[in-house]
Order: structure tokens, then C-alpha cells, then sequence
């Protein structure tokens, strides 16, 4: 795959996550792609019905915003992506109730690509940081 279309491929996966359409999230992947959110019990998800079930809980509890790209590096079949995650906190995300939070934490994905899709998806989520914003600051029940 070339860089556009390595570039096109996240770029639509992201819009698809803002988005919050399953469907299109699942159509970038391919059959036997591999999913694994470092922190995130369990093992990596395999198959495009794992895929769905994750981004179908995550999206529950945290509505994304945006992705505000910091720097990419290309290889062959691979790239590199750094992005600033915009979110609000809907639920319980990561141990932490969200109270619809704004929260912005630094996101590191490595993505492998196979026949034009996404083979794999390894994804590094500053949790400290996220929990860090959505531990206790004074948020009392019934106040917005």
C-alpha cells in the first residue's frame, strides 16, 4: 500500500469512530484482522465480529470528538500513528465513572495492513492521563 492510501484507510477508520458507525469502523478491516488495546483485559480480538464488539462498548461509554493528528511513520505494510484523542466520558471508561467529562489523552496506534484493509490493530491509550482527568475534582452528584 502506498502512504495516501495507508493515510486514507485511518483517516476514514477515525471518521467512522466520530462517527460512531459500526459498520463503517468493521468495513476497514479485514476478515481476520487482530485488534489488541494495550490495558485492555483479556486478549487481542480476532475477526471482524471482535472488532465490532469492542468499538460497540467503547463508543458506549466514551463519545470521540476528534482526533487531533500529532505525526505519522509509514513502512511498507505499516504505519504509525500519533494522535491526541477529544472525547466526552459517557460512562464508567477505564475504572472511572465519566459524568459527560471532556477529556483529551494522547493515543498511539500501530496498524498493519493486508489486500487493502487492516490486518492488524495494535492501539496505546495514555490511561494514567485519562484517569487522571476523570478522578474525583469536585463533581458532586445532580451538578453539571
Amino acid at each position: 500500500m502506498t502512504r495516501d492510501e495507508m493515510n486514507a484507510l485511518v483517516d476514514a477508520h477515525y471518521r467512522a469512530e466520530v462517527a460512531g458507525d459500526i459498520d463503517a469502523i468493521v468495513d476497514g478491516f479485514g476478515c481476520d484482522a487482530e485488534h489488541d488495546a494495550a490495558g485492555r483485559p483479556g486478549p487481542a480480538l480476532h475477526g471482524r465480529h471482535g472488532v465490532a464488539a469492542y468499538y460497540r462498548d467503547l463508543l458506549a461509554e466514551l463519545r470521540i470528538d476528534r482526533f487531533e493528528p500529532v505525526r505519522r511513520w509509514h513502512g511498507e505494510q505499516h504505519m504509525v500513528d500519533e494522535s491526541v484523542l477529544h472525547a466526552r466520558a459517557l460512562g464508567r471508561v477505564f475504572g472511572y465513572d465519566g459524568h459527560g467529562r471532556a477529556v483529551h489523552v494522547r493515543l498511539l496506534h500501530v496498524f498493519e495492513f493486508a489486500d487493502g484493509l487492516i490486518h492488524r490493530d495494535s492501539a496505546w491509550l495514555d490511561v494514567a492521563g485519562l484517569q487522571r482527568q476523570l478522578a474525583d475534582d469536585g463533581w458532586t452528584a445532580g451538578v453539571d
